[in-house]
Order: C-alpha cells, then structure tokens, then sequence
C-alpha cells in the first residue's frame, strides 16, 4: 500500500464494531479495504455497518488474497477510472469485493 505511495491507516472505532479494516488514502480518493481471510466471508454486523458507510457515500471494497489486494493497488493507481463502489461487485452481501 505505502509502496504505491497511499497512506494506508488501521481503522478501528471503539464504540461501533463491524468497521472495515483499513482506510486507504490516495491522489484520487479515499477507500475503505475489509481485508478477509482466503474464502471469509462477511459478518452481519459488517454487512450492516458497510451499507450504512456505503448510504454516507464511502466506498469499501472486501480483499481476501495477495492478487486481490494487487489488483486494487493498481485499481487505485489508475487516474482515469473513477474510485465508486461498482468497481468489480459481488452478490454476496452486495460488498464490493475484487475477484
């Protein structure tokens, strides 16, 4: 993340669980990242606290692979594609997951 030249910061909110895990700040915009383990899935606490991130206008994407978290660096880099949550979407909890 530092390498492509974001500020990368842990994100944790002591009064609210379910927060994604990282907020990524690049020359093009400000993301949230839930990273999951291989194959993991969402919470419902997450998937309830993501949508109403997502109604305040944040986009948060769901990473759970080394390619996974490559492939949004080099999303993130690109300046002629708008950072929004229908970047690669997933059914599963309508998280904006990469594949």
């Amino acid at each position: 993340c530092r390498a492509n030249g974001f500020l990368c910061l842990k994100f944790t909110s002591p009064s609210s669980g379910g927060v994604p895990d990282r907020i990524v700040i690049t020359p093009h915009g400000t993301v949230f990242v839930e990273v999951k383990r291989p194959g993991g899935t969402l919470e419902p606490r997450q998937v309830a606290i993501h949508t109403k991130m997502r109604r305040h206008g944040a986009v948060i994407f769901t990473v759970d692979s080394e390619h996974q978290i490559n492939q949004l660096m080099v999303q993130l880099k690109t300046p002629d594609i708008p950072i929004n949550n229908s970047f690669i979407p997933t059914t599963e909890h309508k998280d904006t997951h990469i594949s």
